[in-house]
């Protein structure tokens, strides 16, 4: 235990987290990414404009069950899962993940919902974004809807908690 001015921090796991290898021990500079991904004329940020994909891969799978859930599919049906990693010239920055169901016509695409959440990363994803596991991650998944609402696509963004904040910008109406 740990006394921190008036409150009390209990940590289970007192070992110190080591910097993964190659990476400065410096925190890196924050960058405002727009919480619209797709950046519409009034969004107060670039969307992926300023990053580079590093990687880029196609196989087909199982989605995880909740992106099965978004997608209204079968857990077991397979999609097309499309994995980038995009960096910005510290390093990676966030793993994107695209998952379609294999008869979709994207073309279609009318409304997309998003939703962010933050949470550790996976051992994998941690790996992808050279940080640790003891880290904080931003999730922002993104089900995209046909005319008809429909899901079509679920994009999942994961992004380092320590190196991006999102932003929006709306218009209320008055």
């Amino acid at each position: 235990m740990t006394r921190i001015g008036h409150g009390t921090y209990v940590r289970e796991d007192a070992t110190p987290q080591s910097v993964p290898a190659g990476r400065p021990a410096a925190p890196r500079a924050r960058r405002t990414h727009a919480a619209r991904r797709l950046a519409p004329t009034d969004a107060p940020t670039a969307g992926d404009e300023d990053l580079t994909p590093t990687t880029n891969t196609t196989t087909t799978e199982s989605p995880p069950p909740d992106v099965a859930l978004m997608l209204d599919i079968d857990p077991a049906e397979t999609v097309t899962t499309e994995r980038t990693i995009l960096s910005d010239p510290a390093g990676p920055v966030a793993l994107r993940t695209t998952y379609r169901p294999q008869t979709t016509d994207t073309r279609q695409l009318r409304t997309i919902t998003t939703h962010t959440s933050a949470r550790r990363p996976t051992p994998s994803e941690a790996s992808t974004l050279a940080t640790t596991t003891a880290a904080i991650v931003l999730i922002q998944d993104e089900t995209h809807l046909d005319p008809h609402g429909h899901p079509i696509a679920v994009v999942r963004t994961v992004h380092r908690a320590d190196t991006t904040r999102l932003a929006d910008t709306y218009h209320p109406h008055t």
